[in-house]
């Protein structure tokens, strides 16, 4: 999650994901372009929906009735956040205990990381 991603960084005051790829332009701008398409395909559902006409929505005519699929989607999509954020969650503690030299693992294998 980007909360964890933000944490991360402001913690090392470095992403070291990028280190390589700062110091080349050419291979930075690819990076960043896909992380922008990656944000406006996200960013599109949230966009049509802000799109209708607020006298659409007191008519009822704004959005379809809820079906079975919304439901589902909406119920995968709490479930995959709620996977994300206690993954993260895990790390985060796994990675305090190694800076505590609690253990030496090279990656975390315990938790929702040992499973896959």
């Amino acid at each position: 999650m980007a909360s964890f991603l933000f944490t991360r960084v402001l913690k090392n005051g470095h992403d070291s994901r990028f280190d390589k790829v700062k110091t080349q332009p050419h291979r930075f701008v690819i990076y960043w372009a896909i992380q922008a398409i990656w944000a406006i395909v996200c960013l599109t559902p949230v966009i049509a929906v802000c799109a209708v006409h607020p006298a659409a929505f007191k008519a009822g005519l704004g959005l379809p009735e809820v079906l079975l699929t919304d439901v589902v989607g909406f119920g995968l999509f709490g479930v995959g956040l709620l996977i994300e954020v206690v993954a993260d969650w895990q790390k985060a503690a796994w990675q305090a205990k190694k800076e505590r030299k609690v253990h030496d693992e090279l990656f975390i294998t315990r938790g929702l990381w040992g499973r896959w």
